[in-house]
């Protein structure tokens, strides 16, 4: 009796081993070369097991994909070192320097004169309205055949309007003041000779601005390689009883951030009454930025 139950130990072990066995064996991944669901064997359950990208259910031959996250391609993301967009302003400030010849009221020769004026604008490449502001100052030296200096100092500030937003044409009303002092006289030959006098008054007038098209260069701007401004305006700057000054005058310029520039501008009433200029013709150089 001792020895069967003795032999019955062992068989009972030995079965306990094989099970183990088994269930280790069950317990391993199920290599399959591709995504191919297999059935469970009836009546048999193993753990979840996953072969690439695919998890195999317990007990029921399904096959559940797994929810990788993927990562964007390389060119698919926006590039840090790309370039910013350009702004659409166009505004613009320029400084100009002129040398030329006025022909003075009453006087048959020229005389020179020289001088410098600066502008601002304010638009965009799509204004309607664009406002601006310009001054400049003038000196008209005497020759020999007159004593009259004149020192000339104008401001004026306007509003352009763009016809259905066009940046090339553009035309509008401005305003302005401007101080006139004449001085008569040579101070070197006899002082008591010389005499002064201050005309002042206000410039009121309109323009039509043509310009060619700007043109973007990456991130920077190439300002208009040609513009021509026409304009007339009535002076009030001038003798009490000379009321009707009326001037025309043609501004134009080219070139980049460096450019030329010529002016002309001249009396459109009589003679008398365009004291004390009644021709301008000047040109020079600058620049806009």
């Amino acid at each position: 009796m001792e020895r069967a139950s003795r032999i019955a130990c062992v068989i009972i072990a030995g079965l306990a081993v094989l099970e183990g066995t088994a269930v280790a064996q069950g317990a391993q991944p199920a290599a399959t070369s591709d995504a191919t669901p297999v059935a469970a064997p009836r009546g048999e359950s193993f753990a979840p097991t996953t072969a690439g990208g695919a998890t195999w259910t317990s007990g029921l031959g399904l096959v559940e994909l797994s929810a990788r996250p993927t990562e964007g391609k390389t060119e698919d993301k926006p590039s840090a070192s790309s370039l910013a967009s350009p702004s659409s302003s166009v505004s613009a400030f320029s400084v100009r320097f002129m040398g030329g010849a006025d022909k003075l009221t009453g006087q048959d020769d020229l005389s020179a004169t020289a001088g410098g004026a600066f502008r601002y604008e304010a638009r965009h490449l799509r204004s309607l309205f664009s406002p601006w502001i310009d001054a400049g100052f003038s000196t008209t030296r005497p020759t020999k055949l007159t004593t009259l200096t004149l020192y000339d100092f104008v401001v004026r500030g306007g509003v352009d309007w763009h016809p259905a937003r066009i940046p090339n044409v553009a035309f509008g009303p401005f305003i302005g003041y401007r101080h006139i002092q004449a001085v008569t006289g040579d101070n070197a030959v006899s002082p008591d000779s010389e005499r002064s006098a201050i005309l002042q008054g206000i410039d009121f007038g309109g323009q039509i601005h043509f310009r060619t098209k700007e043109v973007r260069v990456e991130t920077a701007l190439q300002r208009p390689a040609f513009e021509a401004t026409l304009y007339g305006f009535m002076q009030g700057a001038g003798l009490a009883d000379a009321s009707n000054r009326a001037f025309i005058g043609l501004l134009a310029s080219a070139g980049d951030a460096f450019r030329g520039f010529a002016n002309f501008e001249g009396c459109a009433s009589e003679s008398t009454t365009c004291f004390p200029r009644q021709l301008r013709v000047t040109g020079g150089f600058g620049g806009m930025w």
